[in-house]
């Protein structure tokens, strides 16, 4: 990891599953995450990177691996359960894909964000609360979920919890 960093900074410690963020080395922020599972090539990638936007009740557009592995074959077992679990078939033929609507059972939460690195890693929130509860928190599939993306985005826009709400109230996905 880089020795120098900007005064405002955010690091993930994967074997600590802490995210800590500061402002001119004072740490101004701290939660539990959820990182990447130790087996089938789930584990959190170590990469170092500037977030470049959040994005406010996001589409999860699925890795193609998850989907065949994990979607597909639920879907076949039952047609309907993309309807019920909020998933839907976007494209078609070879660029067809499976896609989480936003809503309070997506697997991104309410809020990501964005650090574009070549590992498809990026912070997000979960409706999974009861993990950040668990000693050892490796359940996802690489991502980094984050305990409280509330103060995050607070933190990463400089913006009131006022504000953050006020992006709520509105409908479909917005990116700041």
């Amino acid at each position: 990891m880089p020795h120098a960093r900007a005064d405002r900074h955010v690091i993930a410690n994967v074997p600590a599953f802490r995210l800590c963020a500061f402002d001119g080395g004072n740490e101004v922020l701290g939660m539990n995450v959820v990182v990447g599972a130790e087996y089938d090539g789930r584990s959190t990638a170590v990469f170092a990177d500037s977030m470049e936007y959040v994005v406010f009740r996001p589409y999860w557009n699925v890795p193609s691996g998850i989907a065949a592995r994990e979607l597909r074959p639920r879907q076949r077992r039952d047609p309907t359960y993309y309807s019920r679990n909020g998933n839907e078939a976007v494209g078609s033929g070879a660029g067809r894909y499976v896609q989480e609507r936003p809503g309070p059972e997506n697997a991104l939460g309410r809020l990501k964000f964005i650090f574009p690195n070549r590992y498809a890693i990026y912070l997000h929130d979960t409706p999974a609360k009861g993990l950040f509860s668990e000693q050892v928190r490796a359940f996802s599939h690489g991502c980094i979920r984050v305990e409280d993306p509330d103060a995050l985005a607070r933190y990463a826009l400089g913006w009131e919890q006022a504000q953050v709400d006020s992006i709520f109230s509105g409908r479909g996905m917005t990116s700041v």
